[in-house]
């Protein structure tokens, strides 16, 4: 299978991710989409150079729209790392599309105003309600689902264009019907380093989001994969 990651900009963070995929799946590509601005990672199998004149996450949308992927393909942030060997029948049956389905903090309440966003049509809603998918890690075979989701996401309210976009529309195409699709829970596909249960499922990717977290990227990196991401 293959992964792909979209990054902007000079931040080396996605480096953690690459050689982690290369050392614990070294048969899968890594492909990074970028910004005719950015330059290519270290290490990665192919690069795809787009024009963004859009806001990010409608050019996230469009950048995984564009690319048409030759079999099954993991799309992933690239705060995370990948720690446990992911089977293709773990991901996708005879669904159409797997999405990472929000374990963490599902009750607490939704901030309608993050990012300074007016969000109150969401007011007294929690943030599984709102957003019960992540777009952390979702699985496809071809990019017909990235173009639904871009699409519905034109089709909205432009602030959403800005932020939460991603989980907007992918949440929109999805309860419309038009996919069949399979969950894939946050607690094993995009675990926070703190959340880990040892009991539990033992989590395939970790995910360092926020500033806070991705202080403990490099130290998972080199503990658990014995790997160095500076």
């Amino acid at each position: 299978m293959d992964f792909v990651f979209l990054h902007v900009g000079p931040d080396r963070t996605p480096i953690g991710l690459i050689e982690s995929i290369h050392k614990i799946m070294p048969n899968s590509n890594v492909i990074q989409i970028s910004d005719t601005n950015t330059k290519p990672l270290p290490n990665i199998d192919k690069f795809i150079s787009i024009e963004q004149n859009v806001d990010i996450m409608l050019f996230r949308l469009e950048a995984f729209s564009s690319y048409n992927p030759s079999g099954l393909t993991v799309y992933v942030d690239t705060d995370m790392l990948l720690v446990q060997p992911i089977e293709e029948n773990d991901l996708l049956g005879t669904e159409d599309v797997a999405l990472c389905k929000r374990v963490f903090d599902f009750d607490l309440p939704f901030n309608t105003s993050f990012g300074g966003l007016d969000l109150s049509e969401y007011k007294g809603k929690s943030i599984g309600e709102v957003y019960p998918y992540i777009a952390c890690c979702t699985v496809t075979r071809t990019n017909d689902f990235w173009k639904s989701c871009a699409e519905s996401l034109k089709l909205i309210d432009p602030k959403f264009q800005k932020w939460y976009g991603d989980q907007e529309a992918m949440k929109n195409v999805i309860f419309r019907g038009d996919y069949k699709f399979r969950e894939l829970p946050e607690s094993v596909y995009a675990c926070l380093p703190e959340r880990f249960n040892p009991n539990g499922a033992p989590p395939k990717l970790f995910h360092f989001k926020g500033v806070a977290r991705k202080k403990m990227l490099k130290e998972f990196a080199q503990s658990l994969l014995k790997i160095s991401v500076d």
